[in-house]
């Protein structure tokens, strides 16, 4: 009797251990794809414009119609 709930523990143990290197294998992965995002992100930022912001003065200029 004895020697079954040893066995059925370290399986239990086993199994979770399992479970927590999984988890943190999953962890790994979407922190470097979110670095990798990152890097495509600032790549793709750098070559790009800083886009002007327009003041209410400023109307759209449509030739007059009179």
């Amino acid at each position: 009797m004895k020697e079954i709930l040893t066995t059925t523990m370290e399986i239990r143990r086993r199994k979770e251990i399992e479970r927590i290197q999984m988890e943190e294998q999953r962890l790994r992965t979407e922190r470097e794809h979110e670095i990798e995002l990152g890097k495509i992100r600032a790549t793709q930022n750098a070559g790009s414009p800083t886009p002007s912001i327009k003041t209410q003065d400023e109307k759209p200029k449509f030739p007059s119609t009179s």
